[in-house]
């Protein structure tokens, strides 16, 4: 099996799991149409299109009868949008079905796609498919949603990449995923008797996390299929649930859920639609997922689940988590530092160009083993994979989630471009800048990692989020007021 659960689920863990909410007003509503026009009968045309609301789009314009001309499209309202004409007699065209498709897909895909909009993702859809040829074969022969709207995306006017905004939790279903979830559930809960009466819960969750790991490569649904048919106690299957017992699952497995189950499932209803699709916990999205989440970390007590399940509104939401103190930086654990060396070493054989960098990828290796042991991993896991090599399940993960960007996954790869084209920043820019850089950083102040030498020259030379010009002016300064004023503080 080339791909197993066991690595890709240490590509996950590698990348903690942070809530980075914001929860913003939606101003945009607009006026409802007034209606769709009337249907032509035998040979007549169809009725106007309805007027629009106020701010809102005209109706659609009537479907006409067999040979009748198309309806008018209706009148915009103050500030719409007119209304879409009629189509003409005879059955369905290619691109009449292309775009049925695809405003049944948007619907389900696109992030805050209005009723009103519908009509203005139709009108694209038309206007797109008339002037290209290719548009409704490709489209009719496309599978899922996802990939239509992609399709669409890549095609259509920049309008409808406007319009439609996908939401980063919804990832498609894979049937293999169902298999897959239901019997990882079974022979977790066997081996973990402390979880017994999560098994439901367990099954939908890992379902989840089997189509997100799926839909980012780090799965095939083969492989997941194979999984789902096996044994508990076939080699593949065993070998996984070992690892996750002993591994990311230990204190879940040996004390149980961390939160009550039905206190996991209220808090998760009221928090899930609220969590941004852009933010980094939009997998929280997913009740599923977030009842997971809820019963595997202690990210969040209980008391905070039970105070977000009573919120009424997003706002209070968000103060029942705020309830949760910063526990900041992990505490360093012995076995990280040799398991950092290692993993910088695995990358520097993958990527010459990091070999400048490695003491920095060391360091951000050993801050992210920090915070998995924090959250249950044992130590022992990440003394073993020292001592095994590059070619240990977990080692591989973090060389692979450092060193490759994957499309569909979030943050992973920050060293890709490095690898492909080298620092961002003159390594003897960094030099000079982060030495005045990191005593003006509290220990407190976000970013105190990079009060660690290494640590700011490896993000120095990779990160795309301070500019050149800032850290130039960083360089620059003899004081941190002047520092402070490189960001414009």
């Amino acid at each position: 099996m080339t791909t197993t659960m066991t690595t890709a689920r240490a590509w996950l863990a590698a990348a903690a799991l942070t809530l980075a909410f914001g929860c913003t007003e939606d101003n945009d509503a607009a006026g409802d149409p007034d209606g769709g026009g009337g249907q032509g009968g035998g040979a007549d045309a169809g009725g106007p299109g309805g007027m629009g609301g106020e701010g809102g789009e005209g109706g659609v314009g009537g479907q006409a009868g067999m040979g009748g001309a198309g309806g008018e499209g209706g009148m915009g309202g103050v500030g719409g949008v007119g209304g879409v004409g009629g189509v003409g007699g005879g059955g369905p065209t290619p691109c009449d079905l292309a775009c049925a498709n695809l405003g049944d897909c948007a619907a389900e895909i696109c992030t805050d796609l209005g009723p009103g909009d519908a009509a203005t993702v139709q009108t694209l859809c038309a206007a797109g498919c008339a002037a290209n040829p290719s548009f409704a074969p490709v489209a009719n022969g496309t599978e899922t949603c996802n990939d239509l709207v992609a399709f669409a995306r890549q095609t259509l006017d920049p309008a409808f990449e406007r319009l439609c905004e996908a939401d980063p939790s919804v990832v498609p279903a894979v049937p293999e995923c169902e298999a897959f979830g239901a019997r990882f559930s079974e022979c977790l809960v066997a081996a973990c008797p402390a979880i017994a009466g999560t098994d439901e819960v367990l099954a939908r969750g890992y379902t989840h996390v089997c189509n997100e790991l799926a839909a980012t490569g780090q799965l095939s649904p083969a492989d997941a299929g194979a999984l789902g048919a096996a044994r508990c106690d076939s080699p593949a299957l065993a070998g996984i649930i070992d690892q996750q017992v002993n591994g990311d699952l230990a204190a879940f497995c040996a004390d149980g859920p961390v939160n009550d189950l039905d206190v996991c499932e209220a808090g998760c209803a009221e928090l899930a639609p609220c969590v941004p699709p852009d933010s980094e916990g939009a997998a929280l999205r997913d009740l599923d997922r977030c009842a997971l989440f809820c019963l595997q970390t202690p990210t969040f007590s209980e008391e905070v689940w039970r105070c977000a399940a009573a919120a009424p509104e997003c706002g209070a939401v968000f103060q029942c988590l705020q309830q949760t103190p910063d526990p900041g930086p992990a505490p360093e654990v012995p076995a990280c530092g040799p398991f950092g060396e290692r993993v910088a070493g695995c990358v520097v054989e993958t990527c010459e160009r990091a070999a400048d960098l490695a003491d920095g990828v060391a360091a951000f290796a050993r801050l992210l083993c920090n915070g998995q042991v924090a959250g249950g991993t044992p130590a022992e896991r990440f003394t073993a994979a020292a001592e095994a090599g590059c070619g240990d399940e977990l080692t591989a993960g973090y060389t692979t989630y450092l060193t490759v960007d994957t499309p569909a996954a979030e943050d992973d790869g920050p060293l890709a471009l490095l690898c492909a084209e080298g620092p961002l920043q003159d390594p003897a820019l960094c030099a000079e800048a982060c030495p005045q850089l990191g005593p003006c950083i509290g220990p407190e102040d976000d970013g105190a990692a990079l009060r660690d030498p290494d640590i700011c020259l490896y993000y120095c030379a990779i990160s795309p989020d301070v500019p050149t010009a800032t850290w130039q002016c960083i360089a620059e300064q003899q004081a941190c007021d002047g520092v402070y004023g490189c960001f414009g503080g």
